[in-house]
C-alpha cells in the first residue's frame, strides 16, 4: 500500500467510529492525570478537532482549570512554521487556512512548555 491508500484506510476506520465512543475517548482521556507535573502558566498546545479527530477540547479544559496557559496553532500556509498563539475557552476563533478554527491574529503568540 502506498501512503495515500493506508491514510484513507485509517480515515475510514477512524470515521466508522460512532460519535458516542468517540465522546466516551475523549473524556476518559480527560480524567486520566497527566503525566507530567503542571505548574500554574505553563504553556500547553492543544488542536481544534477536525471532523472525527479525538477532540481533546475535554482534556483542555481539565488543564485550563488546573492553571495551565493554553496554546493552539495558527497555520500561516504551506511550508511555513506553525505560530502557537494563546487560547481561552470563549476567545473567538476565526477559519485558518484549510478552515481549520484558529485563534485570530492578534493573539499572542506563545511558546509551549509541553
Amino acid at each position: 500500500m502506498d501512503k495515500a491508500e493506508i491514510r484513507r484506510v485509517a480515515l475510514s476506520a477512524r470515521d466508522a467510529i460512532p460519535p458516542a465512543t468517540r465522546s466516551a475517548a475523549a473524556n476518559t482521556i480527560a480524567e486520566r492525570p497527566f503525566p507530567f507535573p503542571l505548574a500554574p502558566g505553563n504553556v500547553v498546545s492543544g488542536f481544534m478537532p477536525l471532523k472525527t479527530e479525538i477532540n481533546p477540547l475535554p482534556l483542555l479544559r481539565k488543564l485550563a482549570s488546573a492553571g495551565a496557559t493554553l496554546a493552539l496553532p495558527a497555520i500561516c500556509g504551506r511550508g511555513q512554521p506553525l505560530r502557537m498563539r494563546a487560547y481561552t475557552f470563549g476567545d473567538r476563533l476565526i477559519a485558518g487556512v484549510w478552515n481549520i478554527r484558529e485563534p485570530a491574529a492578534d493573539a499572542p503568540e506563545v511558546f509551549p512548555d509541553i
